[in-house]
């Protein structure tokens, strides 16, 4: 038997044409089985195929376009970054109260690598913090890093929360501590932290806040605004910005991480710091002097400007008189 094209053949493109006869010939040869409903009929009109082929073609398209899109927005955010930073520990931390703390006795200064900077073997100055890092060291009490920020992208960008994530704190260590002595220091922005607290946030920082006495630190960071309750960061396009961070361990060894969420174009991206090596965020907490095999006195606390590694028995001593006559002490 002839199978009867339908209506409009010629509007109607060949797969489906195909499709058409096949679907008439079986049914001309099943003339047992039930007449098609008229679902199915309305399904073998050609318009209805012709529909369907247009808007197969543009759900296609879009997912293309779509597919396409979020790939370019991957390859942007992965190799061009909107926030380039670079993190460095500063050598020596701006706070009295302060130092690196190294595994074991290091009693012969000789052995001990010096920041050019700041002293060497003979007068007892401070060790560089690569030489820290490779001895399984880390700061002590009061921490401080140094955080250039630079924008590459045509918008303006508000860095709108700093906030020390991924925290994970242990028992202090001992050891040998190398005691720094007051230093200052300025920056566009200084953000500080009690890194053990309970919830530990960023505080905004006044200039001259690191040579306040201050007999419990903790608790005076807790009177200054939290990061974004006075003031925010932006960077116009090609701008860097310098941050610097202070932390202070109260009780416990902690390493964390920096989070800065910032805004840029109506939208909201964050970027995490985690700097590695002599640079990473770490800091343990003092422990009484005695509490060490050693502690080396800078040079600055002695009369004869000169640096010793004692025990941490007579650093107590030491400090003790230090602290209570406000003159430069006999360490030998």
């Amino acid at each position: 038997m002839a199978v009867t094209p339908p209506p409009d053949w010629q509007r109607v493109p060949g797969a489906s044409r195909a499709h058409l006869l096949v679907n008439a010939a079986q049914n001309d040869n099943s003339p047992n089985e039930k007449p098609p409903g008229r679902f199915k009929k309305f399904l073998s009109k050609p318009l209805v195929w012709a529909l369907a082929l247009v808007l197969g073609a543009i759900g296609a398209f879009v997912t293309n376009y779509v597919t396409k899109s979020l790939e370019t927005v991957v390859v942007e955010a992965t190799t061009d970054p909107i926030l380039l930073y670079d993190v460095h520990q500063l050598e020596p931390v701006s706070r009295d109260e302060s130092g690196f703390v190294v595994p074991g006795s290091h009693s012969d200064l000789e052995a001990v690598e010096w920041d050019p900077g700041f002293g060497s073997a003979e007068n007892g100055g401070i060790p560089t913090a690569s030489w820290v890092h490779e001895q399984g060291g880390t700061s002590a009490g009061w921490g401080t890093w140094e955080v250039v920020l630079e924008a590459t992208r045509e918008t303006e960008i508000t860095i709108v929360d700093i906030r020390p994530e991924n925290i994970e704190c242990a028992d202090p260590a001992s050891g040998t501590l190398f005691i720094f002595g007051s230093q200052g220091g300025e920056a566009p922005m200084q953000l500080g932290t009690t890194i053990d607290a309970a919830h530990p946030e960023f505080k905004a920082l006044p200039e001259d806040w690191n040579l306040l006495p201050d007999s419990d630190p903790d608790q005076t960071l807790t009177t200054f605004p939290a990061y974004g309750d006075t003031t925010q960061l932006s960077l116009a396009p090609g701008d860097q910005e310098v941050v610097r961070f202070f932390a202070h361990a109260a009780s416990q060894s902690c390493t964390w991480d920096v989070a800065l969420e910032y805004a840029t174009g109506g939208e909201y991206q964050t970027v995490m710091l985690s700097p590695t090596g002599e640079n990473a965020f770490a800091l343990a907490a003092l422990l009484p002097p005695e509490a060490y095999e050693t502690v080396v006195i800078p040079y600055n606390y002695c009369a004869d400007y000169l640096g010793h590694a004692v025990s941490g028995e007579e650093a107590a001593r030491i400090l003790a008189e230090l602290y209570s006559s406000n003159a430069l002490v006999d360490c030998a």
